[in-house]
């Protein structure tokens, strides 16, 4: 991936990739009829894809703080509250899992919500690497404006 690509570009990436994520899991899960149904999955389709691959297009650090805030909530909450309510609006069952791209691919599916297979445990420490490698690598390169913006002080 061309690190250099113009923002507008990696945009229409990223668009084109969450719209082909959609429709792929909108095929998956025809019986959610209501539109905050649908319209909550596509936001949900476009948080994974992110997570997935933002950190390639966009700021890491961004991305390393999202990751991790992801991390967070699925760990204290017992699992994607974004899934659950989504099952919830669509008339789901409450465990059923999200079937994003990389579910569909069997590359990180889960059998549940909130039992997660090691792939998607080792994508997610993967993930995290690269941001941190990215990070260290690009230090000197980095706006220092992102760091004080993340500052607690």
């Amino acid at each position: 991936m061309n690190m250099n690509m113009n923002i507008k570009h990696k945009l229409t990436l990223y668009l084109v990739l969450c719209v082909i994520q959609y429709l792929l899991d909108i095929e998956t899960v025809k019986e959610c009829t209501t539109n905050q149904g649908r319209g909550l999955l596509f936001i949900h389709d476009m948080f994974s894809m992110y997570l997935f691959i933002g950190g390639i297009l966009f700021n890491p650090v961004y991305h390393l703080v999202f990751t991790l805030g992801i991390m967070l909530q699925w760990a204290v909450y017992g699992g994607c509250t974004v899934t659950k309510y989504n099952n919830e609006l669509c008339g789901f069952e409450k465990d059923r899992c999200f079937n994003d791209v990389f579910f569909l691919m069997n590359i990180a599916s889960v059998d549940k919500v909130g039992d997660y297979r090691w792939e998607l445990v080792v994508a997610i420490i993967i993930i995290i690497f690269y941001d941190l490698i990215y990070i260290w690598q690009n230090r000197t390169n980095l706006s220092p404006n992102v760091f004080e913006r993340l500052s607690l002080s």
